[in-house]
């Protein structure tokens, strides 16, 4: 099993693009070829980044959606086979 890290800019760049490199791996993870690690400083950037003016006009998620993102985060950096949740946010 490949083993990926993303960082916070490419969740945004996969969130903003769907047709970006960043979309196309974070595809690979739902779909179980790949397995996800994180960060709880990776998380903690990707909330804090999604939560810019600039970027916040670019994505309809709101801060409550943000927040279960980051939450369902934490939990699948302990458990990445859990990375299925992150389906309804991307």
């Amino acid at each position: 099993m490949i083993k990926v890290v993303l960082d916070a800019n490419q969740f945004v760049s996969a969130l903003l693009k769907p047709h970006s490199n960043p979309a196309k791996i974070v595809r690979l993870v739902y779909e179980g070829d790949f397995t996800l690690l994180l960060s709880p400083a990776i998380l903690d950037e990707l909330q804090r980044v999604l939560a810019y003016l600039r970027i916040k006009k670019l994505h309809p998620r709101t801060p409550e959606e943000i927040d279960f993102f980051s939450e369902v985060g934490k939990n699948c950096s302990h458990n990445p086979r859990d990375t299925a949740r992150f389906r309804n946010l991307t």
